[in-house]
């Protein structure tokens, strides 16, 4: 069998799905006017407005005004911030033992879950300080994963959570279960 017709494991697959990820999350959690998207002409409008896109939230405005982004900050913001509270399915905490081999208790943020499944590990001691983060992409039978430690919206995502009281508040869960 040629390299061409052998299917990728995902280790292959590994780093494509964090930066598609990643963008996602910088995306929602740190908006920035590079993901602002400007299309055609809007036909009810003047030939100088624009619909600019912000993910799923889009606004008129003047083409020629240098601050979009500034004007419209506060909505995007907004818009960015609720998208994020409907994109992963779960944050929780996984408690040693749950698994056979797990030695030691993640928080977990789970993206997507079936084939392929996405996820967030964080490892943080009991201050919230956090020592390790993965990011790992799980397939059948199949896993890889990609340290993610000093990314810098890995940081801003765990600080969402703790400033919501989540990392706490699974914590407690997950000990009362034991």
């Amino acid at each position: 069998m040629t390299k061409a017709n052998e299917q990728q494991t995902c280790a292959d697959k590994v780093q494509a799905a964090w930066a598609s990820r990643r963008e996602d999350l910088e995306m929602m959690l740190d908006p920035q006017p590079k993901y602002l998207t400007i299309g055609g002409e809007n036909p009810n409008a003047t030939e100088d407005r624009w619909t600019i896109g912000y993910g799923e939230t889009s606004f008129e405005a003047d083409l020629d005004a240098d601050d979009i982004f500034d004007e419209h900050e506060d909505e995007i913001r907004d818009a960015a911030h609720e998208a994020f509270y409907e994109y992963g399915l779960a944050f929780d905490y996984v408690a040693p033992g749950t698994f056979t081999d797990l030695d030691e208790g993640y928080w977990r943020y789970q993206i997507s879950w079936g084939g392929p499944s996405e996820e967030i590990r964080f490892f943080a001691n009991r201050d919230g300080h956090v020592y390790k983060a993965e990011f790992w992409y799980l397939d059948w039978f199949d896993g890889a994963s990609v340290t993610v430690t000093n990314d810098e919206i890995v940081a801003l995502l765990w600080d969402e959570f703790e400033g919501m009281g989540m990392v706490d508040s699974e914590y407690a869960k997950a000990m009362e279960d034991l």
